[in-house]
This record gives C-alpha cells, structure tokens and sequence, in this order.
C-alpha cells in the first residue's frame, strides 16, 4: 500500500511539475504582443478563431468560396520585437514557402503564387486573395537551454517566439478581406523527452514557422469550406459583433 501511495504521489506530481513547466514558459497559447507596425487597431479583433489564429478582423463575415486564387505576397519585417533581422529575414522566406505549399495542400483553389501581376493570372486580377504578412515579433532562444529545459523547466526553456501580422485583401478591387496576428512559441522538445535536433542552431524557429504557416493554410480552408453554407464553421459571438460595429 505505500508503494502505491508513493507512486501516486509521484505520479501527481510529474502532472503539477509538467503544468508549471507550461505555465512558466508561456508556450500554450501565447498572447499577441501589440507592435503597431502593421496592425494598429487590436480593440476591434476577436480571438473566435483560435487555435488557428490568435486575433482576426474582418469586415463581414467570412466566405472565401468565390475566389479561383491566391497571391502569397512578400513577408516584411517590424523593427521593434525582431530580435535579428538578419535570422528573421531567412525564416520570412522560410514561412512563405511553407504557406505557398500548404495553401497547394488545401486543393481548393485553381492557382496559388508569388507571382501578383495580371499576366500571370490570365489577365485579371478579379476573384484572386492577396496575403501580405509582417513578422512583429522574433526571437530564436537557445537550443541548448531547450534542451536542458526538460530536465531543469526553470530554466524557462528558452522558447522561440514568433508573431505573424497580415493582411488578405481582394487582389482585384483592392479590399480588406480580413486582418490577422498570430503569435506561437515552441520548445522543440518531444512529449517523451528532449529532442537532440535543437542543438542545431534555428530548429525549434523553423518548427514554429512551419506550425504558424500550416495554421495560416487551415483558417483559409475553413473560409474556403465548400462543403459548409456561408463558407466557415465560425459562428458570430458577442466580440465579433462588437468588432464588426467598431468598423462602420
């Protein structure tokens, strides 16, 4: 009987030491970080679309079914938040590939590229998303304090953070369509111990970039749902009526 209760006890407390390990390192579901360099209204946002984005603006209610394509603009970056401008420039690119290949994955759309001018896209505009994005917030941490976070957790993990700011606009008139700020965290580490990948030097980064992108791809596809009337699962709560009030 004291074996178990000891092993019970040391069940219970992996579970609180993991939960403080989360808690301290803010990985979870980071707040976006104001930075007023590319989104400067975040009182008329809502968070109704989390996981996959952290705040969203939009007009009217979203519904992406009637458009044939979709331009991945350029990634620029903010100045305040961005640790290295020379790193973050390397994982703007990064991220944009990522999402021009997971927009591809989606299949619901005729076309997807870099490429913005009309020609490209059989002469007009019309019909076709533009996304411009802006990286706010950069910061790479320590692989080798990622490492050793999984063991000693105060060590605060070192975790990378990375915020995303854009714009989807309507190619074509020139419209808002929707804005958007995304902010992740990542260790990098494994569920079932600590991952050796992260004494290379950007690994956790490019996780989370990947992860930001893929999530990116997912709030779209939910927009582009031909399946679902009114092209999204989301549902209007008391902050979206609020936003879209503020915008009148």
């Amino acid at each position: 009987m004291r074996d178990k209760a000891r092993g019970s006890f040391v069940a219970q407390w992996r579970v609180l030491a993991a939960a403080l390990f989360l808690v301290v390192l803010g990985c979870s579901t980071p707040k976006p970080v104001p930075s007023y360099e590319c989104i400067t209204q975040y009182d008329r946002m809502t968070n109704q679309y989390e996981p996959l984005l952290s705040l969203v603006y939009s007009p009217k209610p979203l519904d992406l079914k009637a458009y044939r394509g979709v331009i991945v603009g350029p990634v620029t970056l903010g100045t305040t938040w961005v640790e290295s401008a020379d790193d973050a420039t390397h994982y703007a690119t990064f991220y944009r590939v990522c999402l021009l290949k997971d927009l591809l994955g989606l299949n619901k759309f005729r076309q997807v590229s870099f490429a913005s001018g009309p020609d490209s896209w059989g002469g007009s505009l019309n019909g076709v998303l533009r996304i411009d994005t802006m990286i706010t917030r950069f910061y790479m941490g320590s692989g080798v304090m990622r490492y050793l976070s999984y063991f000693m957790f105060y060590l605060q993990g070192s975790a990378t953070d990375l915020q995303i700011e854009g714009r989807i606009t309507d190619a074509g008139t020139g419209q808002t369509v929707a804005e958007f700020a995304d902010r992740r965290r990542d260790l990098g580490n494994t569920p079932w111990g600590p991952n050796p990948h992260n004494f290379r030097r950007g690994f956790a980064m490019a996780v989370t970039a990947h992860k930001t992108a893929q999530a990116f791809a997912d709030f779209i596809d939910e927009a582009r749902d031909d399946d679902k009337p009114g092209g999204s699962t989301a549902k209007p709560d008391a902050g979206r009526k609020v936003a879209l009030e503020g915008s009148k």
